[in-house]
């Protein structure tokens, strides 16, 4: 009777033991897997506001009341009357920011902020912006964030993006809102 009273108690022990050692192990992945569902969750947070933001730009474009213009007016031939420079980048975009912190879940709109760049034709004599392609002189140039192509440099982009609307003060140094 004394082996058996032993060997039960013993099975008791080994069980406590696989535990303690199964269940951080249990702990780790399960938190893993929360990590990664919350990162991927941010990340389509943060590319649906891209694309509303780009949207709202495509939408009121220079042909609306309230046009989303870049930092290059276009060429007086392509201003239609309304033109005028209401969202402007100066500004830091500031209804198509609103656009893309609206549709944003989960997470402080305050902490999305947004930065654009048009690509376009130009005329290779004067520089001027919007310039139809078919005319003789037409250079297609890429868009520039900062001084940087984000498409032959992808990494030369400052992560996070600098602020797009100086701070309160004028110092530039403000938060995105």
């Amino acid at each position: 009777m004394r082996v058996s009273r032993q060997r039960s108690g013993q099975r008791q022990g080994q069980a406590l033991v696989e535990f303690a050692l199964v269940f951080p192990m249990f702990l780790i992945v399960l938190m893993s897997i929360l990590v990664l569902g919350l990162y991927v969750f941010y990340n389509q947070q943060l590319t649906n506001a891209a694309r509303e933001a780009a949207r709202y730009a495509a939408v009121h474009s220079s042909s609306a009341q309230c046009p989303t213009v870049s930092w290059i007016d276009p060429a007086p031939g392509n201003q239609f009357n309304s033109y005028g420079r209401c969202d402007a980048p100066e500004q830091g975009w500031p209804l198509m920011t609103a656009a893309a912190r609206s549709h944003v879940f989960g997470m402080s709109p305050n902490q999305v902020s947004v930065t654009a760049c048009w690509s376009g034709y130009v005329n290779g004599a004067t520089n001027q912006a919007d310039y139809p392609p078919t005319q003789p002189g037409a250079q297609f140039t890429d868009c520039r964030m900062n001084g940087v192509n984000p498409r032959t440099d992808p990494n030369g982009l400052a992560c996070p993006a600098p602020n797009t609307i100086p701070s309160g003060s004028g110092t530039g140094g403000g938060l995105a809102d």
